[in-house]
């Protein structure tokens, strides 16, 4: 079996393909109807926020913004070294 949930899940272009991954290695793919596949992005503001309320963040308020950025790196050096504008998609949806 191969399980997979959350947003990840949501995406029905990686479900199809996830699910040809398992058939191919004779597993079979275990997903919740798409209605229960969310994202945790307003989970987590909110766990911030209430800790930014409470003073759990270190360093000032004025240091907590950050562009945007929808290909933020993986690696912790990467992230710091890339600028953060001109690292997302060109074209119409830009």
């Amino acid at each position: 079996r191969f399980v997979v949930a959350g947003g990840v899940a949501a995406n029905k272009a990686i479900r199809a393909a996830l699910d040809d991954v398992a058939k191919g290695a004779g597993a079979r793919l275990i997903a919740p109807p798409l209605r229960h596949c969310t994202d945790n992005a307003a989970m987590i503001a909110l766990a911030g926020a209430e800790r930014l309320a409470a003073g759990l963040v270190e360093g000032e308020a004025g240091d907590l913004g950050t562009g945007a950025r929808p290909r933020w790196p993986l690696d912790e050096a990467a992230a710091q070294s890339a600028p953060v504008y001109g690292t997302g998609r060109r074209g119409a949806k830009a």
